[in-house]
């Protein structure tokens, strides 16, 4: 067997899906199907059981023992190739950067720019795409790591990350919250409270933000509203072009509507208040992820983005020890 079986073999296991993976690797179906048949004849057993059209393809007893060693030959073999071009010289000051348009208005986006203003010798491109892109291009290793919204606990996600790779990256989470924040005009009568009940909003206008991908809209507003348990009919809802994140501040400084945000932005905006939902409870963290096996400019911004985190932890207990006993995101 070669690189390439092993790859295919990868490729279906990281999809659940043979038209998947064949979308994602840029193969052709029949193909990927008997790269991963080769394998399998030539270890003598299935890795793979043969699923219904549709349904997501699993692993075999046989492949849950040998799929994640496929993982881990390859791992070796990217390593290898890493570690080559940084003795080389060829690519070993270029990093390329997955993130989402979520991030950029959360202000973590300027950990990349720090890392940028450091060391101008690094060649550092940012892709921004939808989160499920960026997930995508981290498993085909289009791109070295990536910043991610994604719901769950550090704990969930550390494992979620290890279990989806095969080993193959690291999670380090940048921020995390379980509560759910309203954004409102000072000038509200809410706004004086320490926390608000979905019940309380009902009369006011909703602004969600609007991505670049048409149906993202709906799935955020049905996504908000599904996880409190309530039907979105009830609400005034809007959608707003949250690239211009001024434009959008701006509407809830003037207490034309309000606006739903996991982290409050970290700049402080005149004008606005963030207020607590009590309704929500659904764990959410921003992480980075990084390749496990890393050389050159990669470790460095990797170590980078974790002395930043140290920081902001320090930074933060710091004011908590002055400030006395809050109840906010972390």
């Amino acid at each position: 067997m070669d690189l390439n079986e092993l790859e295919a073999v990868a490729a279906v296991h990281l999809y659940s899906s043979y038209a998947h993976a064949a979308k994602g690797t840029g193969l052709p179906v029949s193909t990927l199907s008997k790269r991963v048949s080769r394998v399998e004849d030539e270890l003598g057993v299935r890795l793979f059981n043969r699923s219904p059209a549709n349904a997501p393809v699993t692993l075999t007893e046989a492949g849950e023992l040998l799929v994640p060693l496929v993982h881990k030959l390859l791992n070796t073999n990217r390593f290898m190739r890493n570690h080559v071009e940084g003795i080389r010289g060829d690519g070993a000051s270029s990093i390329v950067v997955g993130s989402t348009t979520t991030l950029v208005d959360k202000g973590d986006g300027r950990i990349i720019a720090d890392f940028m203003h450091e060391r101008p010798d690094v060649e550092l491109v940012s892709v921004v795409r939808s989160q499920n892109e960026v997930t995508r291009f981290l498993a085909e290793a289009r791109i070295d790591c990536a910043f991610l919204v994604m719901t769950g606990a550090e704990g969930e996600l550390t494992d979620l990350w290890e279990t989806f790779s095969g080993g193959r990256f690291e999670s380090l989470t940048l921020r995390a919250s379980s509560h759910m924040f309203i954004a409102m005009s000072e000038r509200d009568p809410l706004a004086a409270r320490s926390e608000v009940r979905l019940s309380d909003l009902k009369r006011r206008r909703f602004i969600f933000n609007e991505w670049d991908n048409a149906d993202s809209p709906q799935r955020r507003r049905v996504g908000f509203f599904k996880t409190l348990g309530v039907n979105q009919d009830d609400f005034d809802v809007s959608f707003e072009n949250f690239i211009n994140r001024s434009y959008v501040l701006d509407l809830v400084r003037l207490g034309v509507g309000i606006l739903p945000q996991v982290f409050p932005l970290e700049q402080e905006t005149p004008g606005v208040k963030y207020v607590r939902l009590a309704d929500w409870s659904q764990p959410t963290s921003i992480i980075f992820v990084v390749r496990k096996y890393r050389t050159g400019a990669l470790a460095d911004f990797a170590q980078h983005v974790a002395n930043f985190v140290a920081a902001r932890e320090a930074k933060g207990a710091s004011r908590r020890a002055e400030d006395g006993p809050a109840d906010t995101a972390s």
